[in-house]
């Protein structure tokens, strides 16, 4: 049987894999890490938060995430966050969300520029729940060694509307 143990790379999203031939869909086994998964990714270059519980008494509905970054061409930042509803009790088990760009500054004379991202909705837990934990993941992607981004600051706003 054909077997593929590497773990390949720039899977930041959803990945469907299609297991064919010779009798091995009767007991194969395909498991495929990507970014969006609660514990585990396959990025080379990643940074992830301590968890953050925002003081008693406030609860948050969204994110919004700020940075400043250098972001040469070829390469890529991409930020993820995960939340733990007012209803559940494990942070380990929530899946990280993907996060856009809502908007790029101009760049400065040293190759940095303000960074804000949006979560995909207007509440950052498909649900709509409420959250008091959260996290923030940032991938930095290159397909050059050499030429990589650069991050200097990091700003997470919690919303409550």
């Amino acid at each position: 049987f054909p077997s593929h143990d590497t773990p390949g790379s720039g899977y930041t999203g959803n990945v469907t894999a299609t297991v064919t031939g010779g009798g091995a869909t009767a007991n194969a086994v395909v498991v495929i890490n990507n970014e969006l998964s609660p514990s585990k990714g396959n990025a080379l270059a990643r940074y992830i938060t301590r968890r953050v519980n925002l003081a008693s008494g406030f609860e948050s509905l969204d994110l919004k995430v700020y940075i400043l970054a250098n972001i040469p061409s070829g390469t890529a930042v991409d930020i993820y966050y995960k939340a733990l509803p007012m209803t559940s009790n494990n942070f380990e088990e929530q899946q990280w969300y993907k996060m856009e760009i809502e908007s790029a500054g101009a760049f400065s004379e040293t190759g940095f520029a303000d960074y804000k991202y949006k979560t995909l909705t207007d509440t950052a837990l498909p649900s709509g729940d409420r959250f008091k934990t959260f996290a923030v993941k940032i991938v930095l992607r290159s397909s050059d060694p050499v030429r990589v981004p650069q991050i200097r600051d990091l700003r997470v706003i919690a919303l409550d509307d």
